[in-house]
Order: structure tokens, then C-alpha cells, then sequence
């Protein structure tokens, strides 16, 4: 930080004041002067007070290299000022004391905190992963997305599907035509099946007509069936004696035909989770 004589020449050259004219309004001679300056001698505690008058400099910041309030940067000044919404009578001591920290590179929690922004608060700590749980379902043969068609008896294999919205009876149908493509049930893709015997209307149902099995949307309008296809190109299949149609289950997901296929194992030998 340098020494009382190295902080008064420095002052002196950044204000251009020559020896002379300190010599002048303090009385200390040119060579003393020279002296202080080159630390060969200490000067009194009246000589310092008079070289701080004269340079217009604390004798806090000669003396011990305090620096004053007004001679610390913007952003020193910035943090101070924050002080001035303290009481006035406080102001000047804690503005002081403050240039008195920051002269020696200390910064107190305690003074940053009066006016500095709050530390914004740490991002949460992401939640785990929580395994999603899953079940293997039977691949029971395939059902028509177009004209119905025999569903065939065979066991085509085992896919593992999420637990959510199915039962311990569901399982799943390979779909074959084009009449559900609106509803992004495509030919290849599987369908996972909730067996119950009605549905609502609108809902999409797998449907046995006159022993043939097909998927669509399920319309009941008085004592007619309208099954009806997600295909504005197709026409609704309409049935007309209840007792020639069946309602297998309800449609409550789509794997496609990729991932089933990639998926897929043709032999299940461990319990479901």
C-alpha cells in the first residue's frame, strides 16, 4: 500500500503541486519535504496535518492509505450509496468505515447485504427419474381398420406397455387396412385393448360383427349401429340387428408398427411386474 511519504508525492504529481508551493503555505522546507517524499524522515503529526491541508488530502489516506469516499470508483460509490436510505445520522460513519473495507480488500457479508441485490435462490435439485412401471401383454391376433375381417387365434408374441389405464385383462390386436389413418391408427401399428362389453359413443372399440372383428369409432343411435371409420374416403358400416354385433373392448392406445416390432418378444417367461 506504500508509506506516508510515497502516498504525498504521488498526490502531489497527480495535482501538480510543485515543493515550492508547499513550502509555501506549510512552512517545511524544500529539502524536509524531499525528505518525507524519500522516506528518510517521519514528519510530525502537525507537519502531516498541514501536507493533507495543503494536497487537499485525508489525512487518513497519507497517513495509513484510507481512501476517501469520494475517491472510490463507480461501483464502490454504487455500493455505498445504497446508505443513504439508512438513517442520516448514520451515513457518514458506515460510508467511511465502508471506504475503510474496501481500501483493505475486506468486504463484510454484512456490508454487501445492505445493499446488494439478493442472491437469487439455487434452481431446485431435478426430481429422479422415477422407472416407469410396465407389463407385458399378449399379441392376440389382428383386427381390421377397414373391411371386418376372422381374427386370427394365434399368439403372436409379448410387448411390454406402461401399467397406466390398463387392466390385468388387457391385451393387444395388429391392425390391418387404412380406415382408422385420421385417428393415427395406421396398418402394422398395435392397438392396446381393454376388454369390456360397451363403450360410449364416439369412442373407438374393437367390435366382432357376424364373427369378424374390427376396429372403429362406435355409434348407437336407437336400435341402429353405425360403425364408422376415420377415413373420410371410407363408408360407415351399419348394423341393423343388434343381436349380429359385439362390443370386445375399447381402444386406449396405439403402439406403432416400429417400436412394437422392435419391442416385441415371442416368448414370455417371467411373472408381469
Amino acid at each position: 500500500m506504500g508509506t506516508f511519504g510515497e502516498r504525498v508525492r504521488n498526490r502531489r504529481k497527480e495535482k501538480d503541486i510543485t515543493l515550492e508551493k508547499i513550502e509555501e503555505e506549510t512552512g517545511i522546507s524544500n529539502s524536509n519535504l524531499s525528505k518525507i517524499e524519500r522516506n528518510k524522515i517521519s514528519p510530525s503529526l502537525n507537519a502531516a496535518i498541514m501536507i493533507s491541508n495543503c494536497l487537499d488530502e485525508s489525512l487518513d489516506y497519507l497517513a495509513k492509505g484510507i481512501v476517501k469516499y469520494d475517491e472510490l470508483n463507480a461501483g464502490q460509490q454504487e455500493l455505498i450509496e445504497g446508505y443513504n436510505l439508512l438513517d442520516e445520522n448514520n451515513q457518514h460513519a458506515l460510508k467511511a468505515y465502508t471506504a475503510f473495507l474496501l481500501s483493505q480488500k475486506y468486504l463484510l457479508k454484512e456490508v454487501l447485504n445492505k445493499t446488494r441485490a439478493p442472491e437469487p435462490a439455487p434452481d431446485p435439485e431435478p426430481e429422479p427419474i422415477k422407472e416407469e412401471k410396465r407389463v407385458y401383454l399378449p399379441i392376440l391376433g389382428t383386427a381390421a381398420a377397414g373391411t371386418p375381417i376372422l381374427t386370427e387365434e394365434l399368439l403372436e408374441g409379448f410387448l411390454s406397455v406402461p401399467t397406466a389405464k390398463i387392466n390385468k385383462n388387457s391385451f393387444l390386436i395388429r391392425v390391418k387396412g387404412e380406415s382408422m389413418i385420421e385417428a393415427g391408427i395406421n396398418t402394422g401399428d398395435l392397438v392396446i385393448i381393454n376388454p369390456q362389453p360397451t363403450v360410449e359413443t364416439g369412442e373407438i372399440a374393437l367390435v366382432k360383427v357376424a364373427g369378424e372383428v374390427t376396429i372403429k369409432k362406435f355409434h348407437l343411435v336407437d336400435s341402429e349401429v353405425r360403425l364408422k371409420p376415420a377415413n373420410c374416403s371410407m363408408k360407415d358400416i351399419v348394423v341393423n340387428d343388434l343381436t349380429k354385433i359385439k362390443v370386445l373392448g375399447k381402444v386406449i392406445g396405439v403402439i406403432p408398427a416400429e417400436e412394437a416390432n422392435q419391442n416385441m418378444i415371442h416368448e414370455f417367461n417371467g411373472p408381469n411386474e
